[in-house]
């Protein structure tokens, strides 16, 4: 998959026991994977320091304005998603009694939703269900991030 030239694409699969994630791009690709919980931003393989694409990250940034912040937002997105978890589920990283309508309000919390959220979902892998879908057809505005903070 590394070696193959595609546009952006981010794929997530589950076993129902396990949940893999990959995130592609012209230059490579990065996965990363987990039996209790994973979380996805954009431009995750970016943000980790082990990543072998963190220098192309700089090397956009100093070509591109702005992309230096993009991938900040992204990285502090992916720890507030995170954070918001371990809050949800009594401090533990592992899954404990948490119900999918937890689940459903974590994914609208923000910033994990934000104004450039266009499309959520929440799924059972296990069963093969999805439980709750949204697709945003315009930017959210000040007064939902106020009431999903």
């Amino acid at each position: 998959m590394p070696s193959v030239q595609t546009a952006v694409s981010y794929l997530t699969l589950c076993s129902g026991q396990e949940a893999t994630t990959f995130e592609k791009d012209d230059y490579g690709a990065s996965s990363a994977r987990s039996t209790e919980f994973i979380a996805v931003t954009n431009h995750d393989a970016f943000s980790q320091s082990r990543d072998p694409y963190e220098h192309k990250a700089k090397e956009l940034g100093d070509v591109l304005p702005g992309v230096q912040d993009m991938l900040q937002d992204s990285i502090e997105r992916r720890r507030c998603l995170q954070e918001n978890w371990r809050k949800l589920n009594g401090g533990r990283a592992e899954l404990s009694d948490v119900s999918i309508h937890d689940v459903v309000d974590l994914v609208q919390k923000y910033p994990t939703t934000n104004k450039t959220t266009h499309f959520a979902c929440v799924m059972d892998p296990q069963k093969g269900e999805m439980y709750w879908c949204r697709r945003w057809e315009k930017p959210i505005g000040e007064e939902w991030i106020i009431q999903h903070s």
